[in-house]
């Protein structure tokens, strides 16, 4: 009880985390639900089959356009938020100048996709008649133009608009991805995400604008020294963070497109588990980037260790809850997937344990540690790939 109360005590001195960490919560855990959900209706409207095609086509997609991220969705968050303390008249500059540099990214992605769409189809889903979902893919990249807009607005710390942001994303995934994939099929269904994606993008907009965060001022400075020392290093040793969304393609070369439908179902709660530790580091980049600029060292130490020792309790109670509940929690909500229970208990608790190095990360990007970021993500990553291989090889 002592221990408890201490915790209870030491988070109550942490209002304003606290705060913005549950409304966080809120934007990354109802997504995570409604993402949940989104995906267990369409496994049940679609076959096994049907159903990995989608998946896989979708996180192929969201993988390519990661590859041309470039680091700058975090280096906005990073940078607008110092900037708002000193300097604002910087941020309109730099974000244009990042724009810029993401327009001529995405337009060589879409030429791309165009030159190679049938090797695409027929590598990864070895039917070169489904070119069609390639193609409905494109609203995808459409949608991940306007991806640099939720970012920016966590940078201003605007956590509500944040919230609102996506909750309007997960609304669309049941209005628009399951209504169009139940209607018209696959390919209708890709593209109601990228049309979800895109809505919840533009809800930032008027906000960002309203901020004059893409204004012409007199606020001209090196950006692309930014670009370069932060930017590009952290966009190259957080590649290996990209392996998540490109899983689900290369494991589709290996194994049958029915299993690989019954592992992407299970797949979605190893980023269930990474909900809680995904918020918080959200909340600690901003805060502690602000921190950092009024050089409040020693502030940022003491909250670390009061989030690390309040994740501890989260962690056990979690891995504790999927081994004893798991089977009812499947038996209950999809018990056609029964036969993936050690894909669910194996990938949530992976999940949970991987949130020390979510936050973790967090904190070093906060501090420009890349090199640290690196390592650490690779670990995680390589981990995820090695014993997804060995759960579908086991099955």
């Amino acid at each position: 009880m002592n221990g408890i109360n201490y915790f209870i005590n030491e988070l109550k001195k942490e209002k304003e985390l606290v705060k913005s960490s549950f409304l966080m919560f809120l934007a990354t855990g109802i997504p995570a639900i409604m993402s949940f959900l989104t995906n267990l209706m369409l496994a049940r409207i679609f076959n096994p089959e049907p159903f990995g095609n989608y998946k896989t086509v979708t996180y192929l997609i969201t993988f390519f356009s990661s590859l041309i991220s470039f680091g700058i969705p975090i280096t906005l968050t990073k940078y607008i938020a110092q900037f708002k303390v000193k300097n604002k008249e910087k941020i309109g500059y730099m974000t244009r100048w990042f724009l810029n540099i993401l327009l001529i990214a995405f337009s060589v992605l879409v030429v791309l996709l165009l030159v190679f769409l049938k090797p695409l189809t027929v590598y990864f889903l070895h039917d070169p008649s489904l070119t069609i979902l390639v193609l409905a893919g494109f609203s995808i990249v459409f949608a991940n133009v306007f991806s640099i807009l939720p970012s920016m607005v966590l940078g201003f710390e605007n956590f509500k608009l944040y919230l609102f942001s996506r909750l309007l994303t997960s609304a669309g995934y049941i209005i628009f991805v399951v209504g169009l994939g139940y209607f018209f099929g696959v390919p209708f269904a890709i593209i109601g995400l990228g049309l979800s994606n895109l809505l919840g993008n533009l809800l930032c907009l008027k906000f960002l604008v309203k901020k004059g965060s893409f204004q012409k001022r007199d606020g001209e400075f090196n950006v692309k020294n930014i670009f370069l020392k932060f930017s590009l290093p952290m966009y190259f040793f957080t590649i290996p963070n990209y392996v998540g969304n490109a899983i689900v393609p290369v494991l589709s070369i290996f194994f049958s497109r029915e299993l690989i439908g019954q592992y992407s179902f299970s797949f979605i709660f190893y980023y269930s588990g990474l909900v809680i530790p995904g918020t918080i580091g959200t909340v600690l980049l901003p805060r502690n980037s602000r921190l950092i600029s009024l050089k409040k060292g020693e502030k940022i130490k003491q909250t670390l260790i009061k989030v690390f020792s309040v994740y501890t309790l989260i962690v056990i109670a979690g891995i504790l809850g999927v081994f004893l509940l798991g089977k009812p929690i499947l038996s209950l909500i999809a018990p056609e997937y029964l036969p993936g229970l050690l894909f669910f208990k194996v990938l949530v608790s992976l999940g949970l344990v991987s949130g020390y190095i979510v936050i973790y990360n967090s904190h070093l990007t906060a501090k420009e540690k890349i090199k640290e970021v690196a390592i650490l993500t690779l670990i995680q990553n390589v981990l995820l790939f090695v014993i997804s291989f060995l759960l579908l090889k086991s099955a």
